[in-house]
């Protein structure tokens, strides 16, 4: 099998698994997933002759097309991960100011008399 079919089927794998969806419990698992078919990917785009430019012109079209659909796909996968990372660091900050509310007290606006 040459390097442009296997790719090819590692690019269709990666897509369905992609369009599975991400999991709310198992997101570690789901990312790690998603690294090892970056790493087995990028192994096989190093293999690639040129010279299987000229006879898999079709195969290298839709690794193409699949390739821009996985990325957008990752795009919004990083993008929730990203907002659902700031909801937490939110409540976290809330969840603290809740705690002990003198913690931060800001000192605007006020006046300390020096003199006694």
């Amino acid at each position: 099998m040459s390097a442009v079919n296997r790719l090819l089927e590692v690019n269709q794998a990666f897509y369905n698994f992609l369009k599975q969806g991400m999991p709310e419990e198992e997101r570690e698992g789901f990312i790690q997933k998603i690294n090892d078919f970056i790493k087995d990917r990028q192994q096989l785009i190093e293999g690639i002759q040129e010279n299987c430019w000229e006879n898999e012109k079709n195969q290298i079209k839709e690794i193409i097309r699949l390739n821009s659909e996985i990325d957008s796909m990752l795009e919004h996968y990083f993008t929730t991960i990203k907002m659902d990372i700031k909801s937490i660091k939110n409540k976290k900050k809330t969840t603290k100011k809740y705690s002990n509310p003198y913690e931060s007290v800001n000192f605007d606006g006020t006046f300390l008399d020096k003199r006694r």
